[in-house]
Protein backbone atom coordinates (compact mmCIF):
# COMPACT_ATOMS: atom_id res chain seq x y z
CA UNK A 1 0.00 0.00 0.00
CA UNK A 2 2.78 2.16 0.42
CA UNK A 3 4.07 2.37 -2.98
CA UNK A 4 0.41 3.05 -4.45
CA UNK A 5 -0.49 5.92 -2.12
CA UNK A 6 2.99 7.51 -2.98
CA UNK A 7 3.12 10.44 -4.85
CA UNK A 8 6.67 10.97 -5.38
CA UNK A 9 8.63 13.73 -7.94
CA UNK A 10 4.73 14.90 -8.65
CA UNK A 11 4.27 11.38 -9.99
CA UNK A 12 1.66 8.79 -9.45
CA UNK A 13 1.15 4.99 -10.41
CA UNK A 14 4.32 3.87 -8.11
CA UNK A 15 4.00 0.17 -7.45
CA UNK A 16 6.68 -2.58 -6.00
CA UNK A 17 9.35 -4.07 -7.90
CA UNK A 18 9.13 -7.56 -8.44
CA UNK A 19 11.98 -9.99 -7.18
CA UNK A 20 13.22 -10.70 -10.63
CA UNK A 21 13.45 -6.80 -11.31
CA UNK A 22 15.50 -6.56 -8.16
CA UNK A 23 17.79 -8.97 -8.82
CA UNK A 24 18.46 -7.89 -12.37
CA UNK A 25 18.82 -3.92 -10.86
CA UNK A 26 21.57 -5.95 -8.64
CA UNK A 27 23.04 -7.84 -11.29
CA UNK A 28 23.34 -4.47 -13.65
CA UNK A 29 25.56 -2.81 -10.89
CA UNK A 30 23.90 0.86 -11.85
CA UNK A 31 23.14 1.04 -8.44
CA UNK A 32 26.96 0.87 -7.36
CA UNK A 33 28.25 4.04 -6.48
CA UNK A 34 25.11 6.31 -6.32
CA UNK A 35 25.10 6.68 -2.46
CA UNK A 36 22.15 4.89 -1.84
CA UNK A 37 21.95 2.52 0.79
CA UNK A 38 22.11 -0.80 -0.50
CA UNK A 39 20.16 -3.22 1.90
CA UNK A 40 17.22 -5.68 2.58
CA UNK A 41 14.61 -4.58 -0.13
CA UNK A 42 11.36 -5.74 0.16
CA UNK A 43 9.83 -7.21 -3.33
CA UNK A 44 5.90 -7.41 -4.20
CA UNK A 45 6.54 -10.98 -5.04
CA UNK A 46 4.74 -13.91 -2.49
CA UNK A 47 6.28 -16.97 -0.67
CA UNK A 48 2.94 -17.94 0.47
CA UNK A 49 0.45 -16.39 2.77
CA UNK A 50 2.14 -13.26 4.68
CA UNK A 51 5.58 -13.87 3.43
CA UNK A 52 7.56 -11.70 0.68
CA UNK A 53 10.84 -12.22 -1.18
CA UNK A 54 13.54 -9.67 -0.18
CA UNK A 55 16.60 -8.78 -2.20
CA UNK A 56 19.83 -7.36 -0.71
CA UNK A 57 21.08 -5.07 -3.00
CA UNK A 58 24.54 -5.50 -1.73
CA UNK A 59 25.19 -8.87 -2.38
CA UNK A 60 22.30 -10.14 -4.60
CA UNK A 61 21.09 -12.44 -1.81
CA UNK A 62 17.53 -13.36 -2.60
CA UNK A 63 15.36 -14.90 0.53
CA UNK A 64 11.74 -15.07 1.73
CA UNK A 65 10.81 -13.58 5.09
CA UNK A 66 7.49 -13.01 7.12
CA UNK A 67 5.72 -9.65 6.65
CA UNK A 68 6.07 -8.03 10.14
CA UNK A 69 10.05 -7.64 9.27
CA UNK A 70 11.40 -3.96 8.73
CA UNK A 71 13.07 -3.67 5.87
CA UNK A 72 13.56 -1.34 2.82
CA UNK A 73 11.02 -0.81 0.21
CA UNK A 74 11.84 1.12 -3.33
CA UNK A 75 9.04 2.07 -5.81
CA UNK A 76 8.95 1.48 -9.45
CA UNK A 77 7.06 3.40 -11.93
Amino acid sequence: TYCASFNGLGQSDWRMPTQPELSALYASGEMNGQGWTLNHTWSSTPNGPGYHYIVYLNYGYVNWYDDTFDFMVSCVR
